[in-house]
């Protein structure tokens, strides 16, 4: 930060939003500051700290479960709503994310802003299914979690707009959900692995699932197959099965190194044959 000239504490989202449009100064946005305040570049005029915005609410409303972008990881995993939200699993994964330490400090916003390998919330709410709101000077924008990394935004979060809101949709409530996340240890950042999986179990069938990998990429993927595979078919063994064979088909399609390939094949396959017998 070799040019860092001032430090701006916005009160309000619009003092924010004009403080991030004054390009002049090569603004940079700092929410809890477990990562990002490691990447801040030495071209960073301003810091604009946005402790003090009103972003941190989290409620269950008609349309979803609305969850504010400066909610703590200790917010989330400890709020009664989130808790009784698709069983609990953001609540599971915010729980795995480093030191409590760190989960006192790092938000959702600042976890899904910028791509990640070991980010913990974008696998899991891209199986959620779930939008973002974002905001700029002048304008803002709702569009789902993807649209965040695949250029949909043609924005940078934390430099020229921030988002504000992560979205679940009320469909998601009542799904059966697991996160798991491969390490070497449970506080560990780094992990080898991360799956998050939903599934609509009616009547003993899985009508339909959404599978979100994480770890292998900076951004997060969904395994299309191994969700075809499942749907329409009973929990069990046999479902398992074949939903680990069509999950290595999806991650044959992802750019992993040939050395840890099969391996991580196998914890997939592994975890993902579990989350299935729990459906039964």
């Amino acid at each position: 930060m070799n040019d860092l000239k001032k430090c701006v504490f916005p009160a309000d989202l619009n003092s924010a939003l004009a403080a991030l449009s004054d390009r002049k100064s090569s603004p940079f946005a700092l929410a809890g500051g477990t990562l990002s305040g490691k990447n801040i570049g030495p071209e960073t005029g301003s810091l604009v700290d946005l402790k003090r915005l009103p972003l941190s609410a989290i409620k269950a409303t008609a349309s979803g479960l609305s969850i504010g972008a400066l909610a703590t990881f200790d917010e989330i995993e400890n709020s009664k709503a989130v808790k009784s939200w698709a069983g609990g699993v953001l609540c599971a994964a915010a729980a795995k994310c480093s030191s409590q330490l760190v989960r006192n400090m790092a938000t959702i916003g600042g976890n899904i802003a910028r791509p990640n390998a070991f980010n913990v919330f974008p696998p899991l709410l891209l199986a959620l299914d779930a939008k973002v709101k974002v905001a700029w000077k002048g304008g803002s924008r709702t569009l789902p979690l993807a649209g965040l990394y695949d250029g949909t935004l043609k924005r940078t979060p934390g430099r020229d707009c921030l988002i504000t809101e992560v979205i679940l949709p009320a469909s998601s409530k009542g799904l059966k959900c697991a996160f798991e996340k491969f390490a070497r240890t449970e506080s560990s950042w780094e992990s080898y692995i991360t799956l998050a999986m939903c599934a609509e179990v009616k009547k003993g069938v899985i009508k339909s699932a959404r599978i979100g990998i994480g770890a292998l990429s900076a951004v997060p993927a969904l395994a299309p197959k191994a969700a075809a595979a499942l749907a329409g078919g009973s929990p069990g063994e046999a479902a398992g099965k074949t939903a680990a064979a069509a999950l290595a088909g999806d991650l044959a399609g992802m750019r992993i190194s040939p050395k840890s390939m099969e391996f991580k094949k196998e914890v997939a396959a592994a975890l993902l044959r579990r989350f299935v017998a729990s459906l039964a």
